[in-house]
């Protein structure tokens, strides 16, 4: 009797807490869509404050980690650029969505770059494998190490990063250029 009751009672639990999970997504759903809206009407003031309320509030939902990406780009319009990693570093940290987390690295190095502050974006870029995002953080690394002027590193980040789109059989024409402009001509292309 007292197992069918525990199965019972677990059973129970589990269908609430699904239930208030799908509730909790829907709430954030709404509050993203009238952030999006406050955008689109231009009224900055209110999509900040829904955007604040997302993370606050709904800080495990995707929409959160959305809500601070729009904050770190409204920051980078009004040129505060380290309101604008700490947005980004708050998807880095608290994000489940891997993509998310990787569009923040690259926002956030890229902005690092522009500070000349390049051991930081290299390691915002060094810190796990990108996976699907190689291309992206390859490159972004060996604009790095143009600027620290590490030609051969920056060869080899390109190469990479020629490769993984190559793979996926992605045309990178800028790429392609980048390392020809440093006397590299990316396997596969001699006969062209």
């Amino acid at each position: 009797f007292t197992t069918a009751l525990f199965v019972a009672a677990l059973v129970m639990g589990v269908r609430y807490w699904l239930h208030h999970k799908e509730v909790v997504l829907e709430e954030a759903s709404e509050q993203y869509m009238s952030l999006m809206m406050n955008q689109q009407q231009e009224d900055q003031q209110s999509a900040k404050a829904k955007a604040k309320y997302l993370i606050d509030e709904y800080p495990h939902t995707p929409y959160a980690a959305m809500a601070s990406l729009n904050l770190a780009k409204i920051a980078v319009e009004d040129k505060q650029y380290e309101e604008a990693i700490s947005h980004l570093k708050w998807v880095i940290e608290n994000t489940r969505v891997k993509e998310f987390e990787w569009v923040a690295r690259a926002r956030a190095a890229r902005i690092l770059m522009n500070e000349n502050k390049l051991t930081e974006a290299l390691d915002l870029l060094s810190a796990r494998d990108p996976d699907g995002y190689m291309t992206l953080v390859m490159e972004l690394k060996g604009d790095i190490y143009l600027l620290q002027n590490k030609k051969e590193e920056a060869v080899k980040a390109y190469e990479s990063a020629y490769n993984a789109a190559h793979e996926r059989d992605m045309q990178q024409p800028l790429l392609k250029m980048k390392l020809q402009e440093l006397g590299y001509t990316p396997k596969g292309e001699e006969q062209s």
